[in-house]
Parts: C-alpha cells; sequence; structure tokens
C-alpha cells in the first residue's frame, strides 16, 4: 500500500476507536448496572471475566496501555459487585462485601509518592511499585 494509505487508514481506524470505545465502555457500564437479580444470581466473577472484561479488554488494547485496560477491568468487576451488594440474595452480597474489601486492602497498601506515581508500603516501610 502507498504511504499515503496507511495513514488514512491509520487515521480512520484511530478516529473509529475514539468514536466506538467511549460508547461501548458506556453501554458495558450500563449493561452491568441494569442487571436483573435472576442474572446477577446466575452470573459469577469468572463470567464477567470470560464474557465482558476480557473481549473488552481486546477492544481497548488498540488505544490503551496496559495499566489502563487494567483499569477498566477493576472498574467493571466493582460495578459487578455493587450491582451484587444491591441484590435480595444475601451470599452475592457477602460475597460482594469480601471482593470489596480485598480491593481496599489491595489499595491501601500503597502510598502516593511525592514525584507523582504510587510506593508500596512493606512491612512499614516504602519500596518502589
Amino acid at each position: 500500500l502507498p504511504l499515503s494509505m496507511l495513514v488514512a487508514t491509520h487515521s480512520l481506524s484511530r478516529a473509529w476507536t475514539d468514536f466506538v470505545l467511549p460508547r461501548s465502555l458506556s453501554a458495558v457500564r450500563g449493561r452491568i448496572t441494569e442487571m436483573r437479580d435472576e442474572e446477577v444470581k446466575r452470573t459469577d466473577r469468572d463470567q464477567i471475566l470470560r464474557c465482558i472484561c476480557e473481549p473488552f479488554a481486546g477492544l481497548l488494547a488498540t488505544k490503551c496501555q496496559g495499566r489502563e485496560i487494567e483499569d477498566v477491568r477493576e472498574e467493571l468487576l466493582l460495578l459487578f459487585y455493587r450491582r451484587r451488594l444491591q441484590s435480595p440474595f444475601l451470599e452475592k452480597r457477602l460475597k460482594a462485601l469480601g471482593y470489596i474489601k480485598d480491593v481496599i486492602d489491595r489499595v491501601s497498601t500503597y502510598l502516593p509518592h511525592p514525584r507523582g506515581g504510587l510506593v508500596s508500603r512493606v512491612g512499614g516501610e516504602a519500596s518502589a511499585a
């Protein structure tokens, strides 16, 4: 292909991802938050990862870096667990609380670094994360 066609194809692809990704993410968020109670009861974490998070991560990989993809994956899982907290099923609410506690524990092991980024707290001492 001539160079001009490659640039046009790349620009079109970038324009497509800039247009489609935010709308797709919004649709996925909406789908998770609007799950019916019976869906919440039948759906487990692995299904959300396999059927929603991983395919969407593949789409995000066309535009985003690894950390951004992980952040979106974590956000979608948190939305799913928030939806579980709202369900009438005690078992699902308890599992959601356990997952959210794990996230809080994981996040609380990091402190903001004065020069930006995060620093891990290990045994009371800060080390580069």
